[in-house]
């Protein structure tokens, strides 16, 4: 559960709401303007949108949570893009497959921009009137940004060190990785998991050490790497933070935290921040 201590909030009105909402939607389709009708099906890998693709899902987000509950007789503009444009939200209903996103002939991209100003023209009908806090809070337009907050150094060791063994597995597995993407034969069991909190910096180092020298061949790259006994391999800077280090981090890049949620140990936070006035 995330607890609300400590919010800072600076309260908007409607009015301020909806020119957000405006401008937002309209920078969005000027990024879009320059691309044409192929452009916005590609798909580089599973996890990225094409460009139809997620300015359609955007509008499905405002339709299902705000305009379904929030608008006496509200009517979808099209029953079958509840579940076409779910990709994420499980607790909605079924989600169509990301890696198959790319692949989508309909709707065209014009049926979008038609289902985009759907939505737009009945929500702009909504934030010209009263809106309750908690729709307000779904409609908020702003950076929601998650946090690994810091921890004692023992609950740190024990989650990058684990007696089950499964990160020391998960940072073997870059070795694998290598071995399998540029020909490297490396033995991942030779190399011991080191994980070494460092308090100053903040963060969680993972090493791979190997107790004696060897020879390892990237046959991809042609190269040969010679480690010698205690020596490491980095591989990952799992780094922390504070709630200071995070505000300071905001307003150097001209944003003010508005919300700040942490679970009842606070050991992680979700934060809300938006442009400072």
């Amino acid at each position: 559960m995330l607890s609300t201590s400590g919010v800072l909030s600076s309260a908007r009105d409607t009015g301020s709401l909806l020119a957000r909402y405006r401008a937002i939607r309209a920078t969005t389709e000027a990024l879009c303007r320059p691309l044409q009708v192929e452009d916005y099906v590609l798909q580089a890998m599973p996890d990225v949108s094409p460009t139809r693709w997620h300015l359609a899902h955007v509008s499905w987000f405002f339709e299902t949570f705000v305009l379904e509950g929030s608008v006496a007789g509200y009517r979808p503009f099209d029953a079958r893009y509840r579940m076409l444009f779910n990709s994420y939200y499980n607790a909605v209903g079924p989600q169509f497959s990301r890696p198959d996103r790319g692949h989508l002939s309909r709707p065209t991209v014009a049926e979008v921009y038609a289902y985009r100003a759907h939505v737009d023209a009945a929500l702009k009908t909504l934030l010209r009137g009263e809106v309750g806090p908690a729709t307000s809070a779904v409609i908020e337009l702003g950076l929601l940004l998650g946090v690994d907050l810091m921890k004692d150094v023992d609950v740190l060791r024990a989650a990058y060190d684990d007696a089950a063994g499964v990160t020391a597995a998960f940072d073997r597995n870059v070795l694998s990785v290598v071995n399998r993407e540029l020909g490297g034969d490396f033995a991942p069991g030779a190399f011991h998991h080191l994980a070494r909190v460092d308090s100053a910096a903040a963060r969680v180092e993972m090493h791979l050490v190997t107790p004696g020298p060897q020879r390892v061949r990237l046959r991809a790259l042609g190269l040969v790497l010679d480690f010698a006994a205690g020596e490491g391999i980095w591989t990952e800077s799992s780094y922390k933070f504070t709630r200071a280090g995070v505000a300071a981090m905001l307003e150097s890049a001209g944003l003010d935290m508005e919300r700040w949620l942490t679970d009842a140990d606070a050991r992680f936070a979700v934060v809300v921040a938006a442009p400072a006035p």
